[in-house]
């Protein structure tokens, strides 16, 4: 119910802040997707980042009338390539977010490599 969601989000919330720098920033897209940004992060970095912020999440426990619910997330990201908008960027990492979710939930995929894992369209 929406009160279990509530508890997931906030916990979830919660994990995902505990594990990113100061000047990075967290914020809610809506519903149950959230966008973090991290300032002169390159591949490498966001992807470990990105990592330890499922590892984080998959250890979250909300609790909810006395029981403990398992949350997980999947994660797609992307870097900036310099030259894209904030919209291309963002689709770029929900692209990478899809692929992530196809595999199976609970995983982590980039941008950078996952352009042969999409489906093509006829």
């Amino acid at each position: 119910g929406h009160h279990a969601g509530d508890a997931a989000l906030v916990a979830t919330t919660v994990a995902l802040r505990d594990r990113l720098r100061a000047e990075d920033e967290l914020g809610r897209l809506g519903g149950e997707e959230f966008l973090a940004l991290l300032p002169d992060a390159d591949a490498e970095a966001t992807e470990v980042v990105a990592e330890s912020l499922r590892a984080s999440v998959e250890m979250v426990r909300a609790r909810m009338e006395g029981l403990d619910l398992a949350v997980t997330v999947s994660i797609g990201w992307a870097t900036w390539n310099g030259e894209e908008d904030a919209d291309a960027l963002v689709k770029r990492a929900d692209k990478a977010l899809f692929v992530a979710k196809r595999s199976g939930r609970n995983a982590v995929r980039g941008a950078e490599n996952v352009s042969a894992s999409l489906p093509r369209r006829i």
